[in-house]
């Protein structure tokens, strides 16, 4: 049986690394669908058997260099352990708006295969993110889950939506008058707003059970 690269290992680390920033080189003078597995190969100074040791083709590659960088991005800036706020949420959308922003002006997302590919796995860890936010404090109650489930889906693609609209100048706004916009929307249009708690759930009433999310202003 093959033995899979342990990616704990300092060595297994820095090989992706080198196969990710060869990508990344490479994807800033040609299309995505134009760089094969031996073209990284030879800008990152290994080989394909390497190559093929720790990614099972070019897309996991930058699938995982995408959620890699993103993830960082967003760590930088906020934790899903901190409370969900309007002003956190504000936050997280202005971060997602810059990050955007960076990503288009290196590559282009008009690149329609990675861009789709991009826009996927990025949605994905926003998706993630949000719900974790959502989820703190919640018991095990599923409609509840499944209501913050739908939530997370509706909040991830409308800044991801507003992110990639504002990084190709759609707007006029700033990103944070965009962002102070787009989470009035979200939280006076989809959600209910208050001050207090991060997330209330409402008791059973008239036979029904509801929940609702309360953002602290």
């Amino acid at each position: 049986m093959e033995t899979q690269p342990n990616p704990a290992d300092p060595r297994v680390r820095r090989t992706r690394q080198l196969l990710q920033q060869a990508f990344r080189e490479l994807l800033a003078d040609k299309r995505f669908q134009a760089i094969s597995v031996q073209d990284i190969a030879e800008r990152a100074t290994v080989n394909r058997a390497t190559f093929y040791a720790h990614f099972e083709d070019k897309f996991a590659l930058v699938d995982s260099l995408i959620r890699d960088e993103f993830q960082t991005h967003l760590a930088g800036k906020l934790s899903t352990t901190s409370p969900l706020t309007a002003d956190n949420l504000r936050l997280l959308c202005v971060t997602v708006f810059h990050y955007l922003a960076h990503v288009d002006s290196h590559c282009s997302l008009t690149d329609t295969q990675f861009a789709s590919r991009f826009a996927m796995a990025v949605h994905q860890e926003l998706y993630v993110f949000i719900l974790r936010w959502l989820n703190q404090g919640l018991s095990g109650d599923a409609p509840q889950r499944t209501m913050l489930e739908a939530t997370a889906a509706i909040m991830s693609w409308s800044v991801y939506g507003a992110g990639v609209q504002w990084g190709r100048g759609v707007y006029s706004h700033s990103a944070e008058e965009l962002a102070t916009e787009l989470v009035e929307v979200l939280t006076g249009g989809i959600l209910p707003t208050d001050a207090g708690p991060v997330v209330a759930q409402q008791g059973q009433k008239n036979g029904r059970r509801g929940g609702a999310l309360v953002l602290a202003q």
